[in-house]
Formats: C-alpha cells, structure tokens, sequence
C-alpha cells in the first residue's frame, strides 16, 4: 500500500515519531487556546504526561526535540494565578525527566548517570540551590518581606531544571546520530525565527505565534556555535549545506547585530561565540587571534559604555549594593532563589528606594545560592571545559569534531552572556520563566558534549575489547 505516503512511514519510524510531536505541540496550542483556563492545568497534565510516556517508550531523544521544538515555536504558556505563567519547558521537562527517572528506577532498576567528570559539580549546584532554599525561610532582614513562597519555588526549579535538562540529554543520546539529529533539528527551528525576522511576508504570517522568551541571548550564541562550527570543521559537508549554513549564519547576524544592535547580550555574545571557535579552530592563530580580541573588545566595550552610561552606572551601582550591603548577611549559601530583590529598597540606588535585579548571573548566583553555589557552577563550567578540550584532537568524524569545537565556543559565548544579564539561569523577576526557553538550549547542547564523549570512550573500549 503506497497511498499518500502511508507505506513510507510505515517503514520509518521516524515519520512516524516526528508526527506524534508534531501533533501533540498543534493539539496542545489548540487547548490552549480554546479550553477555559480553569481546566487548562489537568487536560494539559495528562496529555503532556500522558504523551511523555508514549515518547520515552518510543525514543527518549523526542522528548528533547519536543522540549527544543515547543520552546522555539510554541506559544503557549499555562497561568497559575500568582502572576508567574508556566510555559511548555517548564511543563514538559521535568515530566520528561521524571519517565525517564521512574523506568531507570523500576524497569533497569538502576539510577545511574552517564560516567562524567561533570557529574560532582552539576550535584553540587542542585545541592546548593536546595540548601538555599531552606536557608532562605529564614528572615535576614526585619524591615524587608521575602518573596512569596511560589516565586521562590518558581526560582528553585530553574536552577534544579538548568541542571536537569544536562543530566537529561547527557543520559538521553545515545549515539551520534541521535546528536546529529538533535543538533540539525534545532538549527531548522532556530533558522524559523530567523526567517520570521528578515522576510516580512513570512513574518506577519507565523510572528504572532512564534513565543516571546524564545530569543533569549542564548539562542543566539548557540545557533551561532551550532551553524558556524558545522560550516569551519565538518569537512564531510556537501557544497549545498555549506552555503545553507553560510547564507544562515548571515541572517543570523543580520538580525541579531543589524537589527538589534542596540540590544547588546543578542549580539556581543555570539560575536565572542564566534571568535572562540576561530580561536579553537586554528592554534597557530591564537596568540594573534587573542591581541586582536582584546584589542576589539576594548573598543567594542568603550563605545557602548559612551553610548548608555547609565545603563553602565546603575549596573555598577546595582552590583555594589548586592555585593557589599546584601549579600553579606550570609555570603557563603545566599538569601534563597528570589529573595534578595525584596531586600533591595532597605538600599537606595541613584538616590531612589526601589526594587531591582542585578542583570548579571553570577551576582544572581552569588545573592541567590551564595558563595559555595557560585563556586559550584564555575567549577561545572570548568570541567565541561575540560571534557570538551581533551576530545578536540580526537577523531570523531566530521560532525563530531565540529560538536566540540563549537559547544565549548558556546560555552564561551555562554559565560560571556552571564555578564551582560541572567541568561544562563534566569533570575524569576527579571528573565524569569519564560527567558528559560532559551537558556534551557545551551544546557541540553552541552549535556550533548558529555554524551559524546561517552560514546567516544564506549567506542574505544568496545574496540579494544574486540582487539
């Protein structure tokens, strides 16, 4: 039987898979727009529930292009009733992450992660994050209230899902063409947006259901990382893909620096992105390629500090206060998710008695978690670096030397954007959950490094065994 195609995906389970997310993403932008709000919660629940089983059953890996593909393109997002909306990220993964969780435990019974270096770190912030949260019911400040108990739990799970969704798809692929897959799917959906941005036409027709969040500076880091590594060191690449990539990797710019160049965290940390796997790329160019670095950054920094001084002094000020006045109540664990912006107007900033956010992660962190989850995520960001470098010189074929080149040039990219505001782990009042569309991708991308050097490492030893 060959009608319409029938007897293709039934010899394609992947036909087959990627129609049941398609179906359940359109069928679950149908509820939401249709079923009165008060039942939203319990149909979205069990569908989404219901239908992370069937993938998990299936292939694990749909779960992740499903959590890419509803964060990118979705738009829809679930009221609580507190002022705080719930997206399909925040729905799906960690419904994702619990299958997952429950058949390793009841099926395998076993609940083991993929071997990694990165593993103590990664555990040490979800520690941290949830010692803080204890530490935060505490009353630090008498004439300040703390943030309500559902912003805090809002600003614990963003650090537990950062840290899930790398532990997920570090354990989720498992081969290199599941990351292929993953990989080339999510530059599709990204280079959708793209093409929302730079054609009129398509952008009228499809901009109002594309989700806001969903271009967050992380998107543009790493579909930079992704596109520009596969065009510099996948050699095995027809002409074909290397002009797609080349003309998409020009739009991209286009949008992010022509566009929106006053908007600096959509295009400095892509900019730096770039470099760094320029840097990696070539060695004998590094010690050139780092003068010529500073040498821009210098000029790139001066000129935007003269183009937005206060923007550039309030941040300064904002930090200070945070730093010295704050967070020294109890530097070492922090204040819990959330609460140090409650603490705030006790300080006045620029002479007025407000309530603002610190625009920068690792002054988030360190009001948040403190000291010792600071130390935590700088250490896990260390030792992907690590990972990532020890495989840079190893044969992994085309796409897969590309894979590390640019996760750790995203990598960079990344550390770059936590200067500029709370990208990498959003902060609840300010990037908040639905920013955690966006920074949910580098997390899962680099969770994809970790897989790879796990099949790398399993590849070898199966080879030696065989030898």
């Amino acid at each position: 039987m060959n009608i319409l195609g029938i007897r293709f995906f039934h010899q394609n389970n992947f036909g087959i898979k990627l129609l049941i997310i398609l179906g359940v993403l359109v069928f679950s932008f149908f509820v939401g727009q249709y079923i009165p709000p008060k039942f939203l919660a319990y149909i979205l629940i069990l569908i989404l529930g219901v239908g992370a089983m069937l993938l998990h059953i299936m292939n694990p890996l749909l779960g992740l292009l499903a959590i890419i593909a509803g964060g990118m393109l979705l738009k829809f997002d679930l009221g609580t009733g507190t002022g705080t909306r719930l997206n399909i990220v925040v729905i799906l993964l960690p419904i994702m992450m619990g299958v997952w969780f429950v058949d390793r435990f009841v099926r395998q019974k076993e609940i083991r992660f993929v071997p990694s270096r990165t593993n103590p770190p990664i555990i040490m912030l979800v520690l941290a994050s949830l010692l803080a949260f204890g530490i935060g019911q505490l009353t630090w400040f008498y004439y300040a209230r703390q943030a309500p108990l559902l912003s805090q739990l809002a600003g614990l799970a963003i650090f537990i899902l950062s840290a899930g969704a790398y532990i997920f798809a570090a354990n989720v692929i498992g081969s290199i063409k599941q990351l292929k897959v993953l990989t080339w799917f999510f530059i599709a959906a990204g280079m959708v947006i793209v093409v929302s941005r730079v054609t009129p036409v398509i952008g009228g027709l499809i901009g109002g259901y594309l989700p806001r969040g969903a271009t967050g500076s992380l998107f543009w880091v790493w579909l930079i990382a992704m596109m520009y590594s596969q065009l510099l060191v996948n050699h095995k690449l027809g002409m074909p893909v290397r002009f797609a990539l080349l003309a998409s990797i020009a739009a991209t710019l286009f949008v992010a620096v022509y566009l929106g160049y006053n908007w600096k965290s959509g295009w400095i940390p892509p900019l730096v992105t770039i470099a760094a796997i320029t840097w990696l790329k070539y060695p004998k160019l590094r010690f050139i390629s780092i003068i010529g670095g500073l040498a821009a950054f210098g000029l790139i920094a001066a000129e935007q500090i003269q183009s937005d001084q206060y923007s550039y002094v309030t941040r300064l000020e904002a930090w200070r206060i945070v730093l010295s006045e704050i967070i020294t109540v109890n530097p070492i664990f922090g204040l819990g998710p959330a609460n140090y912006r409650f603490y705030t107007p006790l300080f006045p900033i620029m002479g007025y008695w407000v309530e603002f956010n610190s625009h920068n992660n690792y002054i988030d962190i360190i009001a948040q978690i403190g000291v010792f989850g600071l130390l935590a995520f700088l250490w896990f960001a260390l030792e992907v670096w690590i990972s990532g470098w020890g495989l840079i010189k190893k044969d992994l074929g085309g796409f897969g030397n590309a894979y590390v080149i640019g996760a750790l040039g995203g990598l960079v990219g990344m550390l770059v954007a936590g200067m500029l505001g709370d990208w990498v782990i959003p902060f609840v009042y300010n990037v908040s959950l639905n920013g955690f569309r966006a920074s949910v991708l580098g997390w899962i991308l680099l969770g994809g490094l970790v897989a790879l050097q796990h099949i790398y490492v399993t590849t070898q030893d199966n080879s030696e065994k065989a030898s």
